[in-house]
């Protein structure tokens, strides 16, 4: 971890998961470690498709 708390994934790792450049992560601490956990970016316009409250026209 640099002084600005900022951690490098391994390069191996991130070709594994398919991480490009601007990934985020779901961060968490359990049982004392700190999981990182790879999330979808979702562009706003598409994300409404996805709620129950969005209506679509006939």
């Amino acid at each position: 971890m640099n002084p600005a708390g900022r951690v490098t994934v391994p390069a191996e790792v991130r070709r594994e998961l398919g991480l490009g450049e601007e990934a985020f992560f779901e961060v968490q601490v359990q049982k004392g470690a700190i999981v990182l956990r790879p999330v979808a970016v979702v562009p706003l316009a598409q994300a409404k498709g996805y709620s129950g409250n969005h209506r679509r026209s006939a």
